[in-house]
């Protein structure tokens, strides 16, 4: 099953990044923890300083193949991404939590 209803070409791919993030700065990250919610699926723990701000989240990865199908993780694939824009995942760390 490839991800997503329909597979953009790279270019239009890389438009659309350009695009939502491009009044974005990201200025560094840490990776705080892993998840392994599914055989081709993790949940990443990131804290993500992006405009002056930190911002807590967890970003979806799935594991898929050269052609697009859903990858078990213990077989040939690529992790990559789950895509959505900026607005869906930044929020601001609030004092005290970490």
């Amino acid at each position: 099953m490839p991800v997503g209803a329909k597979r953009e070409s790279v270019g239009k791919l890389a438009q659309l990044a350009k695009d939502l993030y491009e009044d974005e700065d990201l200025t560094g990250w840490v990776m705080q923890d892993i998840h392994h919610t599914a055989a081709a699926v993790a949940m990443v723990e990131v804290a993500l300083d992006v405009n002056g701000t930190t911002h807590q989240t967890q970003l979806r990865w799935v594991h898929v193949r050269g052609d697009g199908h859903i990858a078990p993780e213990w077989s040939t694939g690529t992790w990559t991404l789950s895509l959505y824009g900026p607005v869906n995942f930044l929020t601001a760390r609030r004092e005290g939590n970490s």
